[in-house]
């Protein structure tokens, strides 16, 4: 057996086209390794052969031994990016096309509440935010979201009013918006 006194950390990302691994000396937190694979999407493994396969290279090319790594992360951008913000709005924006042409039948534009009355004048009116939830709560299942669209609110507010947007997201966390 040799000498095992250097102590590496590994990390391992799965990107969309490539995963990549680094090696980090523990002590002196210097890289000193790295490698890239293809992500394996295809493979019948998944992309767990990719990470194995960086892995693997990075420890070879690099004269690591396997006793030397003490700690493995991992990661990935694939979940991050398995939605499509574009994906959400077609979502939203398809249920207010087919509410618009079924009006009459679903219930976000059917619903009337009068406003005002007045001897034998009255004026009613749909609920608004009653469609727009509807289309939150469409697009949420369409795109089989585990969180709630209206999270993208806070951070299309965000590019005019830091505050604003901050106030949003708190109000939102604190109801439960966000993850129902």
């Amino acid at each position: 057996m040799g000498d095992f006194s250097r102590k590496v950390r590994m990390g391992i990302d799965v990107g969309g086209t490539y995963t990549k691994c680094i090696a980090i000396d523990n002590a002196t937190h210097e890289i000193i390794g790295k490698n890239e694979v293809k992500t394996t999407h295809d493979a019948k493994e998944g992309v767990a052969l990719g990470v194995v396969q960086s892995f693997k290279s990075c420890l070879t090319d690099c004269g690591i031994a396997p006793e030397e790594v003490v700690f493995v992360a991992h990661s990935t951008t694939q979940a991050t990016l398995a939605f499509s913000i574009s994906d959400i709005v077609i979502a939203h924006e398809i249920f207010h096309a087919v509410e618009n042409e079924h009006e009459d039948e679903i219930w976000t534009r059917a619903y009337n509440r009068t406003l005002w009355r007045v001897g034998r004048f009255h004026y009613k009116s749909h609920i608004a935010c009653l469609s727009e939830i509807g289309a939150m709560a469409f697009a949420k299942r369409l795109n089989n979201l585990t969180w709630c669209p209206f999270l993208l609110d806070a951070l299309l507010i965000y590019g005019y009013s830091k505050q604003s947007a901050s106030s949003l997201y708190k109000s939102m966390i604190h109801r439960g918006d966000a993850i129902n």
